[in-house]
């Protein structure tokens, strides 16, 4: 590893941008995401229903960890990437995290 010798360059361009968007159900998350340049939603529930868009419905880690393999390969043409909800996502990483290290879970539910 090397330690930095300049700054990282800050980029005004919105396709470099990563976006965390928050707020109460139904205001219109998924909507506003979906105008997003090619936009494929891995959608861990239910709820895209009023949404013409791509999407790969997700179950549990392993589907959410192949989808991450296919979009890492390329060649899919898409440009942004969506992950409905990122509150179950976690939840499902922490499951299979529990489950493979047999562990015992307390604290954040």
């Amino acid at each position: 590893m090397l330690l930095p010798t300049e700054p990282t360059k800050a980029t005004n361009d919105p396709a470099r941008l990563k976006i965390l968007l928050y707020g109460k159900a139904k205001v219109g998350k998924s909507t506003w995401a979906a105008g997003a340049p090619k936009t494929l939603f891995l959608a861990t529930e239910p709820g895209l229903g009023a949404i013409e868009c791509y999407q790969v419905p997700i179950g549990n880690w392993t589907d959410l960890r192949e989808a991450f393999v296919l979009l890492k390969s390329g060649g899919h043409g898409f440009e942004t990437v969506v992950i409905d909800t990122i509150g179950n996502a976690y939840r499902m990483a922490r499951e299979a995290a529990i489950a493979e290290y047999n562990a015992a879970h307390r604290g954040v539910p």
